[in-house]
């Protein structure tokens, strides 16, 4: 069974969102890659996710997985993807390869990461409502309702 690689458009997205939910976050005081007292990531899911994402693509691009570090990674947004971003990224579009992130005078997201991130931050949202609908008409199989709201109510806090 071969291997379904993510979509490379999506990665994007999801990068740029979590780019900018970083950005919030370190704005706020958070440090980039930081734990809470249970050891806990406190890195944005969207960032975590497109980390993993681009590490795919670039283990499957024959390259070195450079997005496994994320301060390797917000490094790397701060030049042009195509000085670093896998094939696969700039497949679509070949402009994309002039595309910047991260400001690196200003060590902010540019505007176009922060447009690409509402992008991202809508893709994420309309992908969970899906799955969360899906686990509903799923629950709905259950004969006994109360068996349906606690197993309903135990799965979002596992989540």
């Amino acid at each position: 069974m071969a291997a379904e690689f993510p979509d490379p458009n999506d990665t994007l997205r999801l990068l740029a969102a979590g780019l900018v939910l970083q950005h919030q976050a370190c704005a706020r005081g958070a440090i980039l890659d930081a734990r809470d007292d249970r050891e806990r990531t406190l890195t944005p899911k969207l960032l975590l996710r497109a980390q993993a994402r681009l590490s795919r693509l670039q283990i499957a691009s024959g390259e070195l997985a450079r997005a496994d570090s994320l301060h390797q990674l917000v490094a790397d947004c701060s030049r042009p993807l195509g000085h670093w971003a896998p094939a696969a990224l700039l497949e679509s579009d070949p402009a994309l390869a002039e595309l910047v992130l991260i400001d690196a005078e200003v060590r902010s997201p540019t505007p176009e990461c922060v447009s690409l991130g509402m992008e991202g931050q809508n893709l994420a949202d309309v992908k969970e409502d899906v799955w969360f609908t899906k686990l509903k008409d799923l629950l709905r199989t259950v004969p006994l309702p109360d068996c349906r709201a606690q197993a309903y109510t135990r799965l979002r806090r596992f989540i």
